[in-house]
């Protein structure tokens, strides 16, 4: 799993980032569905701010689709809505 994370937390919402971090992890072998789950849970709460972007945000990732990472996926899957 490969991210780019911007060294201002606001520059998400940019096409592009002059500084940052590359960040890359490997997922386990075998993987725990629980951890998984957790992870995927705990997402959106890491970038709780964007919640009250969230109309501007479906439009956005389709203009910048680099900026979907996991935590704004999170953030617009209502499934996970109810648990934040």
């Amino acid at each position: 799993m490969k991210e780019f994370i911007p060294e201002t937390v606001e520059d998400i919402l940019t096409w592009m980032t002059p500084k940052g971090v590359n960040n890359s992890k490997f997922f386990e072998s075998p993987q725990s569905w629980a951890k998984l789950r957790h992870e995927a849970v705990t997402a959106a709460t890491a970038m709780g701010w964007l919640q009250e972007y969230k109309d501007l945000l479906r439009f956005f990732i389709l203009v910048a689709p680099h900026r979907a990472t996991k935590n704004v996926i999170a953030v617009l899957d209502e499934k996970f809505e109810n648990r934040i």
